[in-house]
């Protein structure tokens, strides 16, 4: 039986809808973690909290330097919440590009994957704005026990659905990357419309392989709540994570 797409205003009105109506259905698979619906609500009601608590406002920008994961939509949506934007930067950038990326959307908190931190290290005491770097997995996790301290918070009263929610950077072929603001709105029309013909059931999963630092790949990964399918996270476009979500029923 086709879903239900739910209405939605804001960006995670549809992931609200989802876990209050099918709260112990999956949402997201990466790796041998799964989340349902009612705790990937409640990871992004947390990090809203914990954003909050780091002294981010409505208006403010934050940047995740990470591989595909879950991380990305939790921080992404949590800014939402309270009216910030997030850029989710190429990590494929080198040298200038990715300090330049940094300070251009004046990110205050960095989220930073442990296999990239080398890389971010490299250009630490370049970055103008940052006041904050939360480590996301390895042996040095700081992310968990950031989201943990998270008071669940929900939609600030000041947000509206114009306000900028993802800052993406276009490639830079001609000149240096320019930040594309998207809103609220715009998302939420853009992850309706690309539904286009497609029908979705239950048993459903997208699997989520282009990188989220690309327009395509967080909307697409966005898509889920929206159509009610869990999505199946890799981090990178390799064979073998590929092939094993295409076992899993992608």
């Amino acid at each position: 039986m086709p879903f239900i797409i739910p209405p939605a205003t804001y960006l995670p009105d549809f992931l609200e809808f989802r876990a209050t109506d099918a709260p112990d259905k999956p949402c997201w698979i990466f790796g041998e973690r799964t989340w349902s619906w009612s705790e990937a609500w409640d990871s992004v009601r947390r990090a809203a909290g914990a954003l909050l608590a780091d002294g981010v406002q409505r208006g403010d920008r934050v940047a995740i330097l990470d591989k595909n994961n879950p991380v990305v939509l939790q921080v992404l949506l949590g800014g939402c919440q309270i009216g910030a934007a997030t850029t989710v930067v190429n990590w494929r950038l080198a040298g200038d590009e990715l300090d330049y990326v940094i300070n251009d959307c004046g990110a205050n908190v960095v989220f930073v994957g442990h296999q990239l931190l080398e890389q971010f290290d490299l250009v630490r005491d370049r970055l103008e704005n940052v006041k904050k770097v939360v480590v996301v997995g390895g042996d040095n996790d700081e992310f968990e026990a950031w989201l943990e301290a998270g008071t669940p918070t929900d939609r600030q009263a000041d947000v509206d659905p114009v306000d900028i929610c993802v800052v993406m950077y276009s490639s830079g072929t001609t000149g240096r990357p320019k930040g594309v603001q998207l809103s609220q709105h715009a998302m939420v029309e853009h992850s309706v419309n690309g539904i286009g013909d497609t029908t979705y059931e239950d048993g459903d999963m997208a699997l989520v392989a282009m990188p989220m630092f690309h327009v395509g790949g967080t909307s697409y990964a966005l898509l889920g709540p929206v159509v009610g399918i869990p999505g199946y996270i890799i981090s990178e476009s390799d064979a073998m994570q590929l092939a094993g979500g295409i076992m899993a029923g992608c």
